[in-house]
């Protein structure tokens, strides 16, 4: 029954993993988690089906003896198969019989002939050991196959190699990484930087890739793309539309470029002409890539003349999707509160910058509200001289901070209170297993 089951399970999941009716069927129904993803993700379930089949086999090839002999019969007859197959492609290929392919699919059979001569070796190391060795050095060189394939596809995929190899340094990062100050970027053209990559480098951007993409950010990311708030998430988040006031309020200082010929191709003289019509100054450029500076990027934190209020979520997509919006000079928070305005004048620094832990210190003629380009979690907990002080959602994704008049100093730290519960029941956890430990092990000698 269980193999019954699983080889169900790997027959199905195999099917619906490739390009067919049926899977087209399927996956154009609204089902979560299923259809909401890509198709190829499951080959998962027909590799941990794959998995469960081997080891429900190997079990009963010890236990079963006529399992074993079914076994080595149908192991010589695929052998068999696989070794006439291999021998006429060798004999065609290279003996000239398909001349009428051409060069390409020629070349991609003999590499085909290539790669299968270790598994077909294998395959007759394997009949041969089922044949004159028993089954438990059958079964351990199985193991110690498999474990040097596994091996070897994991260092195809994810070689050991230099870093510079990966993130080689060019001109324009060299540029960007000499830059002083907390700044992002983000490009105007894909080609330049895969997403994330520019994390290797120690630099920030508005864009990337997340499968657990934060829902506000993706939507602040939205607006900035000349959407709404309204919209869906995605767990890729680039820049499509520039100049933004929204990509000024994140602080994206510099843009990246490449150059193109009259055909559109990379390598030539010209910008895509919405580059050339934001308003950007060039500030590098080398052979094929260029840098652009906003003049109108806000700094990492920095103070808005206005304040409002949004008492619920409907509100706060209509403000936000306002055309007269502007989050560099406007910050909505969620909750009930008056209207106010404050002078945007005094002066921020950040004297300490990590991803979880952050200090600032201010000084003002008067009460004023801050913005700081980040992202708002509830895990962040907010210290004003040492007190703790509500932290504020601002523009639906950022965080925002009451700051009071003279000169204070505000002390950001990600603790999460999930992080902290499972801490103590880790620690609590541990106290238990070891008092049983000690106690079962003096047990024994008293």
């Amino acid at each position: 029954k269980l193999i019954n089951f699983w080889g169900s399970i790997f027959v199905i999941s195999l099917i619906l993993g490739f390009d067919n009716p049926l899977s087209h069927a399927l996956y154009s129904l609204p089902v979560p988690l299923l259809t909401n993803s890509s198709a190829s993700r499951i080959f998962f379930i027909t590799s941990l089906s794959g998995a469960i089949l081997l080891a429900l086999s190997m079990d009963k090839f010890i236990l079963d003896k006529m399992f074993s002999k079914y076994l080595l019969k149908s192991t010589l007859l695929t052998l068999s198969l696989l070794l006439i197959v291999f021998f006429i492609f060798a004999i065609a290929i290279f003996g000239s019989g398909l001349d009428y392919l051409s060069d390409t699919t020629q070349s991609n059979l003999k590499v085909s002939l290539r790669n299968s001569v270790i598994p077909i070796s294998l395959l007759v190391l394997l009949a041969l050991s089922l044949k004159f060795f028993n089954k438990k050095f059958a079964l351990l060189f199985i193991v110690v196959i498999l474990f040097f394939d596994l091996g070897r596809y994991f260092l195809k995929h994810s070689p050991f190699v230099d870093s510079s190899l990966i993130y080689p340094n060019t001109p324009v990062i060299d540029f960007l990484q000499k830059k002083q100050g907390l700044f992002r970027i983000a490009r105007a053209d894909a080609e330049i930087m895969p997403p994330n990559t520019w994390i290797a480098y120690g630099l920030s951007s508005a864009e990337g890739y997340d499968p657990l993409s934060v829902g506000r950010y993706s939507r602040f990311m939205n607006r900035a793309n000349g959407g709404s708030f309204r919209a869906g998430v995605s767990r890729y988040v680039e820049v499509k539309s520039y100049p933004s006031k929204f990509l000024d309020a994140l602080g994206v200082k510099y843009f990246l470029g490449v150059k193109r010929d009259n055909e559109g191709r990379v390598k030539g003289d010209f910008l895509n002409k919405k580059l050339e019509m934001a308003g950007f100054r060039k500030v590098f450029e080398d052979k094929n890539s260029v840098v652009l500076e906003n003049p109108n990027s806000k700094d990492r934190a920095y103070f808005v003349g206005k304040v409002n209020w949004a008492r619920s979520e409907q509100e706060l997509e209509f403000l936000i999707d306002s055309v007269n919006f502007d989050p560099t000079k406007q910050a909505i928070l969620e909750g009930s509160g008056e209207q106010m305005s404050f002078s945007d004048t005094g002066k921020i620094e950040i004297t300490h910058y990590k991803p979880s832990t952050l200090t600032l210190k201010t000084e003002t003629d008067g009460t004023r509200f801050m913005v700081l380009a980040d992202t708002f979690d509830k895990g962040w907990k907010l210290y004003e001289n040492g007190q703790k002080k509500n932290l504020y959602i601002a523009n639906g994704a950022l965080r925002g901070i009451f700051v009071g008049r003279g000169i204070n100093e505000y002390q950001l730290e990600y603790w999460p209170n999930s992080f902290d519960a499972g801490l103590k029941i880790t620690l609590i956890s541990l106290l238990v297993l070891s008092v049983v430990i000690f106690y079962t092990i003096f047990k024994k000698k008293w």
